[in-house]
């Protein structure tokens, strides 16, 4: 498939944040059904993260595959296997980084968000925003830190499903 281009994904969270709440709720009920292992994974890894975060989790999750969806036509549903090999690698990954000097880190950052750059780009920003409106909702850095872990396995599962579809469902190629 490619990269999802810069036009589509501004283009799709304009259209996922202008949802009404009836409108919400159904495309979640059309992700639980189309991706359950994904949705499970991603509710699970941040169920002991604040009520506010969990829900920014989840909405990012929401953007991001209706991204996916709309770029790719369809996405395979992902397996627990896969889900779990890519989010072990990413772990892996970060824990490299973890003691590195701020120099070292920008260019981890780079080279993570290389298989969708833009999608990437739109998940730091959503999360690096400043707070706004009556209530705004503030993420601490370890809430930060997570979501950003768990939304990264995510794009790196739809990215695999769009670019070797028999990947991500049954683990066969």
């Amino acid at each position: 498939m490619g990269k999802i281009p810069e036009g589509l994904v501004e283009e799709t969270w304009l259209e996922v944040g202008a949802l009404s709440e009836s409108q919400a709720r159904r495309q979640m009920d059309q992700i639980a059904k189309s991706q359950p292992a994904l949705l499970a994974f991603v509710l699970a890894a941040t169920g002991d993260l604040s009520t506010d975060a969990q829900q920014v989790a989840v909405y990012l999750y929401a953007v991001i595959h209706r991204m996916f969806e709309k770029s790719a036509g369809g996405l395979t549903p992902a397996t627990p296997q896969s889900i779990e090999a890519a989010y072990e690698g990413n772990q892996a990954f970060l824990g490299k980084f973890e003691h590195a000097h701020e120099r070292f880190l920008e260019k981890a950052a780079e080279s993570v968000a290389s298989s969708q750059p833009f999608v990437m780009k739109y998940l730091v920003e959503a999360l690096m925003e400043t707070p706004e409106g009556d209530d705004p909702v503030v993420l601490s850095d370890e809430e930060t830190g997570l979501i950003l872990l768990v939304l990264k396995t995510v794009v790196d599962i739809f990215d695999e499903a769009t670019q070797h579809p028999s990947l991500a469902g049954d683990g066969t190629a």
